[in-house]
């Protein structure tokens, strides 16, 4: 019952969400947002809101992404839902985190249930309709849109045609000035 979407190219990130939940067995579309703001940018993932304050609360004051797998492990493991296996070697797991979608200076991250954290190089999503809203955000960006509007594009086409995702469309963005790399620190003005 959640979409989360986030792309970044020319210096922009953007991450987008819906906002329906579920009551029992019903769907609310009051829910709120399902982004939570870090100390390196936003997270929005998949999983109970219960698990996403847990996270936003684990990551609040983390300035450094490559920091949030441990951190969010933790918080987990605190709140009773990081289980370990029983082997030794094994990676832990998360039983219930499905993705977290994760964005840091215009970049966009994955976090997966064994809190490996993979680098997005194209659009990504999570959630119920994620598979719609990837196919929109590469069209969008194939046509040459900003990150912004191609969030946007990618939530819509969601909540047209899979009915677990809808309501209020939350939409956040990262800019990073651009550094002229090419010409020595000295020389820039």
């Amino acid at each position: 019952m959640t979409i989360v979407v986030a792309c970044a190219w020319g210096g922009v990130g953007a991450i987008g969400c819906d906002s329906i939940g579920v009551d029992g067995w019903q769907a609310r579309s009051d829910h709120g947002t399902k982004l939570c703001r870090t100390g390196f940018g936003w997270i929005g993932g998949t999983g109970t809101f219960r698990m996403s304050q847990v996270i936003g609360s684990a990551l609040a004051q983390c300035a450094d992404v490559h920091e949030a797998p441990g951190l969010v492990g933790a918080a987990l493991e605190r709140a009773g839902w990081h289980r370990r296996p029983a082997e030794k070697d094994a990676l832990p797991q998360a039983s219930e985190l499905a993705q977290l979608l994760l964005t840091h200076d215009a970049r966009v991250f994955l976090l997966q249930a064994d809190l490996s954290l993979l680098p997005c190089f194209e659009p990504a999503a999570c959630g119920s309709g994620y598979l719609v809203a990837l196919g929109a955000a590469h069209v969008m960006r194939a046509w040459g849109a900003d990150p912004v509007a191609t969030v946007k594009a990618a939530l819509r086409a969601s909540f047209a045609l899979i009915g677990s995702t809808g309501g209020t469309a939350f939409v956040e963005t990262t800019v990073v000035e651009r550094v002229d790399r090419a010409r020595p620190r000295w020389l820039r003005v």
